[in-house]
């Protein structure tokens, strides 16, 4: 067999990998440190993970089939599903403190107010 890349990104061993359903060059991997990684093949880097995803080890990580959802699994004793932001979205969970690039822009109820507004962006009147 042919090494094809490597993936380095963990601060400890990586314990669990799982392929994306859909989107082929897409998989996870979880670590020994409770991190949970996303990884594009042909990527230098992680596109995204979660340091803190679990406070044990990352034992087991498997995506709905549909791939709108990842389950993972812990020596911390819990299951967590974990699925994506969708547009609109505010990112307040612990996941996406200080990464919201509009960060220092708006305060939280200036976000809320845009948002609540017009969460489907301008109606165009329809004349009958």
């Amino acid at each position: 067999m042919k090494e094809m890349q490597v993936f380095r990104g963990h601060k400890k061993e990586v314990m669990s990998i799982s392929w994306h359903p859909i989107h082929e060059s897409l998989f996870a991997s979880g670590g020994a440190d409770g991190s949970i990684l996303f990884w594009i093949v042909g990527t230098d880097r992680e596109v995204g993970g979660m340091d803190t995803a679990h406070e044990g080890m990352v034992l087991s990580l498997d995506w709905h089939p549909l791939g709108h959802i990842l389950a993972s699994g812990s020596n911390d004793h819990t299951a967590k599903f974990w699925t994506r932001n969708r547009p609109g979205d505010l990112m307040q969970d612990k996941y996406n403190l200080n990464t919201n690039p509009n960060e220092g822009l708006y305060d939280q109820t200036e976000l809320q107010d845009l948002a609540i507004e017009d969460p489907h962006g301008p109606q165009m009147d329809q004349e009958q």
